[in-house]
């Protein structure tokens, strides 16, 4: 039989931790992470900032345009580059995900909106990037957004493409 015994100095450093997490993990803004591959309904994505999986990467770039590298490989963009300073991209609790400009003005839309709930735009492992949308029916135990450490089961979300307003 093994007995672990815990020491104030270990508490205290195990409480230091989690709080740490939670911080993290709480976020309203992915500006100061560089090695995450999701955003959350509610985060953004500021000018200068990225998701990575890989050698994958969705950039919103300070020209304003949003987008998807595989190393140094265009392989997606918003079209947007030049029509606003100090860009991001936000997706809001409808599953809509924005790029916003000078003052707030929109200046692309993803036109994936629907019901409000829980949403996540997933960089994936094959740099296909998602939006994960909100259960359609649950046991009711609980609902954890996907995180930046796992890929949501596609079984249990719905998927919406990306469409651009731009030719």
């Amino acid at each position: 039989m093994t007995i672990t015994t815990y020491t104030a100095k270990s508490s205290v450093a195990l409480l230091s931790t989690t709080i740490l997490l939670l911080l993290i993990s709480s976020s309203s803004s992915t500006s100061f992470f560089s090695n995450v591959n999701v955003l959350k309904s509610g985060q953004r994505l500021d000018s200068g900032s990225f998701l990575s999986y890989g050698n994958y990467a969705f950039a919103m770039q300070a020209d304003c345009n949003l987008v998807l590298y595989n190393n140094n490989t265009v392989l997606w963009s918003s079209h947007t580059d030049g029509k606003g300073k100090d860009c991001y991209l936000s997706l809001v609790p409808d599953g809509e995900l924005y790029i916003y400009g000078d003052g707030g003005k929109m200046v692309w839309r993803s036109e994936t909106g629907g019901e409000y709930g829980h949403y996540a735009l997933v960089l994936q492992p094959n740099g296909n990037v998602v939006i994960y949308g909100s259960p359609v029916w649950s046991t009711g135990l609980s609902y954890q957004t996907p995180n930046a450490y796992q890929t949501p089961n596609p079984g249990n979300y719905e998927a919406n493409t990306f469409k651009s307003n731009n030719p």
